[in-house]
């Protein structure tokens, strides 16, 4: 399967963007720099990198998308524009949510698709929608490239120390060695004299 990172969504997305017939222009950045990106042939496709949480074995990247189209002067074609981004909006949600072409999954559940008009220099209205896109993650060490001298900062293998009661160190014992504790001071029900012995695994 193939890695899953911020270029490869993003290079997705512009695919979806290349494909549907109704958008001429895709980007990517913050929204100001949509403005500074030259002459703009609408509809267009404007992806915003929002956050990247992890959590346990997933890594979830979410996405502000914005879908615009110019709009008269006289406003005459607002409604027609807000039309017809919001389905464009619903096509791109529809193509993310084929989980069976892509390394990820759209979270689909709760996607709430938020219009706007003369939100940027160009007289522009359209709708936008947070993309909660999700890849798994094995948390594989095997592909980092970390140089070969790396080494743990440890003087040793992985240890447990044996602590007492007053909070002295008793032991150092690596793992797979093996500890002896003598109960002197009745903390169950055997003797002075019991001895316990302990493995050390590596969990």
């Amino acid at each position: 399967m193939a890695i899953v990172t911020h270029n490869t969504i993003i290079n997705d997305l512009r695919t979806i963007a290349s494909a549907h017939r109704q958008i001429n222009n895709f980007g990517v950045g913050d929204l100001w720099e949509f403005a500074s990106s030259g002459t703009v042939n609408y509809a267009a496709m404007w992806v915003v990198p929002s956050v990247s949480t992890i959590n346990k074995t997933r890594v979830i990247h979410e996405y502000e998308i914005y879908i615009m189209d110019r709009v008269f002067k006289d406003e005459g074609n607002e409604n027609e524009v807000l039309s017809d981004t919001h389905q464009i909006c619903l096509d791109i949600i529809a193509q993310l949510d084929k989980s069976s072409l892509y390394n990820f999954k759209l979270e689909i559940d709760n996607i709430t698709l938020e219009n706007f008009t003369d939100k940027l220099e160009d007289e522009v209205a359209g709708w936008k929608f947070t993309a909660q896109i999700v890849r798994q993650w094995d948390k594989s060490r095997c592909a980092i490239p970390f140089d070969s001298t790396l080494t743990s900062t440890s003087t040793g293998n992985d240890y447990v120390l044996i602590i007492d009661q007053t909070g002295q160190i008793v032991e150092r014992v690596s793992v797979g060695g093996s500890y002896t504790v003598i109960n002197a001071s009745g903390i169950d029900s055997g003797s002075a004299s019991t001895s316990y012995t302990n493995q050390v695994v590596d969990i």
